[in-house]
């Protein structure tokens, strides 16, 4: 868990495995119950991340050069829009984060495990990161079905080595927490919405500085200044 006031929560997984729908479901439902919700993604649409956005389409860089731009591009993002917002106290979600940058970038490497610092370097912690953990031969079905065909980053030979990267990273980092995502899009909801509230939601919004030590009998929550159930009853009423 990091510092700020705001909530970082990221998704992490191969291209394919439904992590912009969950975003967007989880973000709306915590707007209509009133949180200040910032969507952002990875790469972003700066000059570093509408470079690598275009190789994807004509042809990759180089290996180095191809991390030295997926970093300057998170720098740019941490500086200039997600701490900031975290600054504010805003819920931020982000579409791919350093996870993301190892698994893929680790695949044109020996061994992801020896790029794995330098990428994690000068970063924010989340809150809580989600690996949406699919299929890769469905993953490229919905890729397929979506965008008609896949890119430069979407073959399915790499990305059933990236997705063998991204568990390797779970089993060795407590923070990345490993979701079905080759479910139904509303039971994959159902656990994100579950691991959110119950995780970083409750560490940030809970009442008490040291945690809910007592759910049943708890006297912010019973006279409604607990903001987190506050929103915990919002969200299940809606």
């Amino acid at each position: 868990m990091n510092a700020y006031p705001g909530i970082l929560i990221v998704f992490d997984g191969i291209d394919g495995a439904g992590k912009t729908t969950q975003i967007n479901k989880i973000a709306d439902a915590l707007r209509a119950v009133g949180e200040d919700v910032l969507i952002s993604k990875e790469p972003t649409d700066g000059q570093w991340g509408q470079k690598l956005r275009a190789s994807a389409l004509s042809g990759r860089m180089t290996a180095d050069e191809e991390l030295e731009t997926f970093i300057l591009d998170r720098q740019d993002h941490l500086t200039n829009k997600i701490i900031p917002a975290l600054e504010d106290g805003k819920i931020v979600f982000l579409d791919r984060y350093f996870y993301s940058t190892i698994a893929y970038q680790g695949l044109r490497s020996s061994d992801y495990r020896s790029i794995e610092a330098i990428i994690r370097k000068d970063t924010v912690i989340p809150d809580a990161a989600i690996l949406v953990d699919t299929d890769p031969y469905l993953a490229i079905s919905r890729i397929r079905l979506r965008d008609g065909k896949e890119n430069h980053f979407e073959k399915l030979e790499d990305l059933i080595q990236i997705r063998e990267i991204f568990l390797s990273l779970a089993q060795d980092d407590d923070l990345l927490h490993v979701i079905n995502g080759s479910q139904d899009i509303d039971s994959i909801y159902k656990d994100v919405k579950s691991y959110i509230i119950e995780g970083a939601l409750k560490a940030k919004r809970c009442f008490k500085s040291y945690g809910c030590d007592e759910p049943l009998y708890c006297g912010p929550r019973i006279t409604g200044n607990c903001s987190w159930w506050n929103i915990v009853s919002a969200i299940n009423k809606a």
